[in-house]
C-alpha cells in the first residue's frame, strides 16, 4: 500500500499531501505501507509487512515497523539482462 495523504484527527479540513517516489527494480512485498513523502531508492527491497517512515537508500533491503536497512543488495550490474550466474537462487 502506498499512502500519500492522511488527515488529522482533530481538524476535519486538515489534510496532508506528500508524493512517494519510488525507483526503478525495486521490490515491494505483501501487506508493506510506504507512508507520505518518502522516496524508495533504485533496487530498494521493502519486506512482506514492512511500515516504511523515512526514505530507503538505493540497493539496500528494508524490514520491520517502523522500517530499518536489514542489509544492502547486489549492485546492478551484477542483474544485466541475459546473462546467467550460477550463484542465483
Amino acid at each position: 500500500m502506498v499512502v500519500t495523504s492522511w488527515h488529522h484527527p482533530d481538524d476535519e479540513m486538515a489534510d496532508t499531501y506528500q508524493p512517494v517516489r519510488i525507483g526503478s527494480h525495486v521490490l515491494v512485498n505483501a501487506r508493506s505501507m510506504i507512508l507520505p513523502g518518502v522516496e524508495v531508492g533504485d533496487g530498494a527491497l521493502v519486506a512482506a509487512g514492512s511500515v516504511v517512515t523515512k526514505d530507503v537508500p538505493p540497493w539496500t533491503i528494508v524490514g520491520g515497523n517502523p522500517a530499518k536497512v536489514l542489509r544492502e543488495r547486489r549492485h546492478p550490474q551484477h542483474y544485466q539482462l541475459g546473462e546467467w550466474r550460477p550463484d542465483w537462487h
